[in-house]
């Protein structure tokens, strides 16, 4: 059977944004899950060039 996928958005990219995309990046690891993840969007109040850095950094597909 083929899982869904779940597309998950992340609205801020400072520490707690750095703790989220740890977590939904390795959740599979750690726990049998339902469902596929994968990491949407980020967005935050920055400069483009700061949030697509951190999308870079830490697997989300878009800003």
């Amino acid at each position: 059977m083929t899982k869904k996928t779940i597309r998950v958005g992340l609205i801020g990219h400072q520490f707690m944004g750095v703790a989220h995309s740890n977590a939904y990046r390795n959740a599979g690891m750690w726990y049998d899950l339902p469902a596929n993840i994968e990491m949407k969007c980020v967005c935050a109040k920055d400069s483009e060039e700061n949030l697509r850095k951190f999308a870079d950094r830490f697997g989300w597909q878009e800003i």
